[in-house]
């Protein structure tokens, strides 16, 4: 997993985390900052190490985030708010014109792309 493309992530969604080391030692991070609180720390012995536990604590501790509701979350770009918009728009207008033209749900297309991006159906997040 690629450092440079988590952080980017955690940085479009606004999740605040840090990266530190001493030369010929381990790497420390933590998920949140001193004035909100920190959620989660650790150490890894390689940045690779450290990119997979930033990743795997921003979902867990914040699964609503547009960080974690990326299709690949870090590997695609991060979707921003309007762009998850237009996504769920088109997926719901697929649905309804499915459902008037065949006389019955289900759309094959719309699956698709359920399977991408799974938080397609859900209410929007704030």
């Amino acid at each position: 997993m690629d450092i440079g493309t988590v952080l980017r992530g955690l940085y479009a969604s606004e999740i605040n985390a840090s990266v530190s080391w001493f030369w010929d030692g381990c790497f420390d991070w933590s998920l949140g900052d001193g004035k909100n609180g920190v959620l989660f720390h650790g150490t890894c012995e390689t940045i690779e190490d450290v990119a997979t536990a930033l990743h795997k604590a921003a979902l867990k501790h914040y699964p609503g985030s547009v960080y974690a509701r990326s299709p690949v979350a870090p590997t695609a770009p991060v979707l921003t708010e309007e762009m998850m918009e237009a996504v769920r728009q088109a997926y719901q207008h697929l649905e309804k014109t499915f459902t008037l033209v065949m006389g019955k749900k289900g759309c094959p297309i719309a699956a698709k792309l359920r399977a991408v991006f799974p938080w397609l159906g859900e209410a929007p997040h704030d």
